[in-house]
């Protein structure tokens, strides 16, 4: 695929194929709004409605949504295409935010609902002509698929990195500095998680986005982004297959070590905690290279999925 107008379409443009085929066998007739059964037209209004009203604070939309997380499942997820207008996407798009977030009901079905949104965002959102939330749009799309549950894992990640390298076309770090950081270092835990390619040249990938976000991601203008992509970047180190192990580990130290100077016992005591336990991991890994912490890959995958926030916004 090539150009920011196709890069990552074919995908979404299955995805959606599949869901009108849902949606038609599930109405038996036409896909228009008016063929949306009225209790999920209503639990969708009402939700974008309390979402808008509050600014899409989610102390106050999340009790709603708990108290009708009947209604977040598959059938609403087939409804979603119907129910997107030009007049409601920008409110759907904040909506599919929270529901990345949302703590309660099935996880995989939340995301699924977020990545149906992002996907028809993009019929609303033109590379040319509304450059700036199409990127935004493939940055989400990206950060959905890469927490992404149904699925196969690896297929997950290569449209991870299709949606953050498509943001990048428009996100480019003279127009738009920090969006260009944000994605580089997405893409940076991105290439970490790679299945596909090759382990080694996926970790320098890993490591390059992770020193291209630093930067713009100073520690004096962005701290905590600068220690989250410090944290990137030693897990990055510790795996490495290139160059010398020893310094490969000295590297992850340094950065474990970097990100504590933000990551204080009293400011960020969970993040504290678990750049803690990075830097014990490090200072404990064998030098040898035929001893690589692949056991350890499990454990640092976690540990990375909780450390780092992804900022997703409209502006």
């Amino acid at each position: 695929m090539g150009g920011c107008a196709s890069r990552g379409r074919v995908k979404v443009m299955k995805f959606l194929g599949k869901v009108a085929r849902r949606l038609g066998a599930f109405f038996g007739q036409d896909t228009g709004e008016n063929t949306i059964p009225a209790e999920y037209k209503a639990f969708l209004q009402e939700a974008l409605r309390l979402a808008r009203e509050s600014g899409f604070n989610p102390s106050v939309v999340y009790p709603f949504l708990e108290h009708h997380q009947a209604k977040l499942n598959e059938d609403l997820i087939a409804l979603i295409p119907a129910f997107s207008t030009r007049s409601n996407i920008i409110d759907l798009f904040n909506f599919a935010n929270l529901m990345l977030q949302f703590p309660h009901g099935q996880r995989a079905i939340n995301l699924e609902i977020a990545i149906a949104i992002y996907a028809k965002a993009l019929d609303f959102f033109d590379c040319q002509n509304d450059a700036t939330n199409w990127a935004m749009t493939q940055n989400s799309l990206g950060v959905a698929y890469l927490n992404r549950l149904q699925g196969e894992r690896g297929e997950n990640i290569e449209e991870v990195i299709r949606c953050f390298q498509a943001a990048l076309e428009v996100r480019t770090r003279t127009a738009y500095p920090e969006d260009w950081a944000m994605t580089q270092n997405n893409l940076g835990v991105a290439y970490w998680n790679r299945l596909r390619g090759e382990r080694e040249e996926n970790i320098e990938e890993a490591i390059r986005c992770s020193q291209a976000a630093l930067e713009v991601y100073t520690r004096t203008a962005y701290p905590e982004k600068w220690a989250d992509t410090q944290i990137c970047l030693g897990l990055a180190y510790w795996n490495r297959l290139r160059g010398e192990r020893e310094e490969n580990i000295e590297e992850a130290i340094r950065c474990s070590q970097a990100a504590l100077e933000v990551y204080t016992h009293t400011a960020y005591p969970e993040k504290w905690a678990l750049t803690q336990n990075n830097l014990g991991n490090a200072y404990r890994a064998p030098r040898k290279i035929d001893l690589l912490v692949a056991e350890t890959l499990e454990d640092s995958y976690l540990v990375l999925n909780k450390v780092i926030s992804v900022s997703i916004k409209w502006n």
